[in-house]
């Protein structure tokens, strides 16, 4: 790791590229300098993040909605599990070998509730929270498949849940 990276006594307002303080064609050459050296900095620590395919989970997704009318996606959470919401009120946790485990909730739910709408696992992968159209909030066991706790009056009736924690 870059020690100057992080020591923030050092910092100037021209050392970040923008084009208020000078373009790429004002012929300034200490602002081409100052663009290559960010640039290298980035490139130092690598991305930060990373594109993985889920084809696993798309198919079972497409066969849960097929054979048990579980709805599209509608929310997604990763951790080392991965859970998603769908438009029938289900959330489907997958391992990370994208085999299904739990599918959470039943149609009855989402019939009343809604859809999925945001979605949140703890930090040790033990609960679910999950955040619905209609503003109701389920949490859920994810070694058992328990339903823990279901609030109805945390959030305004009618409005979608959007973050979750």
């Amino acid at each position: 790791e870059d020690p100057s990276l992080l020591n923030i006594d050092n910092i100037d307002t021209h050392s970040y590229d923008t084009s208020s303080v000078a373009s790429s064609d004002s012929g300034d050459k200490s602002h081409l300098k100052r663009k290559k050296k960010l640039r290298d900095s980035f490139s130092i620590h690598g991305s930060v993040i990373r594109l993985s395919l889920l084809k696993g989970v798309s198919t079972q997704i497409v066969s849960a909605a097929a054979k048990v009318d579980a709805g599209l996606p509608t929310a997604i959470t990763a951790s080392s599990l991965i859970a998603v919401g769908t438009s029938h009120g289900l959330a489907l946790i997958f391992d990370p070998n994208q085999a299904l485990r739990l599918c959470l909730g039943n149609t009855a739910v989402g019939a009343q509730y809604g859809a999925i709408s945001a979605l949140s696992i703890n930090s040790d992968c033990s609960r679910l929270l999950c955040g619905f159209a209609k503003g109701q909030i389920t949490m859920w066991d994810l070694a058992s498949g328990k339903l823990l706790r279901s609030i109805i009056d945390a959030h305004p009736p009618g409005t979608a849940i959007l973050h979750i924690k």
